[in-house]
């Protein structure tokens, strides 16, 4: 099995400031475990596509933060957003449950 880190980093300028920004960015850690370079092609750029639209729909709706508290490498859930999960990130978590054999049911139970 194969492990990748796909990265997504944007630079946008600060309002009302000459020559400054804020840098913007997500990494995301994932195994693959297809063995075809078509597949793994496949899987990367699918999870490039999801990491890229969630920090541009990050920048959109004007998050100057994270709207999830990020520490230690772990997601505090109970500081969550209202926010929907795209079609792209439904499926994306699905993919994962289902290869580690964790079911739907049980992804339901996670606050």
């Amino acid at each position: 099995m194969l492990k990748a880190i796909v990265s997504y980093s944007k630079k946008i300028p600060v309002p009302g400031s000459d020559f400054s920004s804020q840098g913007y960015s997500l990494s995301l850690e994932t195994e693959i475990p297809e063995t075809d370079a078509k597949a793994i092609k496949e899987r990367l750029t699918q999870t490039f596509q999801v990491v890229k639209s969630q920090v541009e729909q990050e920048l959109a709706n004007g998050q100057a933060k994270p709207a999830l508290d990020v520490s230690e490498n772990h997601v505090d859930l109970s500081k969550g957003t209202t926010d929907k999960a795209s079609n792209a990130q439904v499926k994306y978590i699905t993919d994962l449950a289902r290869q580690q054999n964790i079911s739907i049911s049980d992804l339901e139970r996670i606050k």
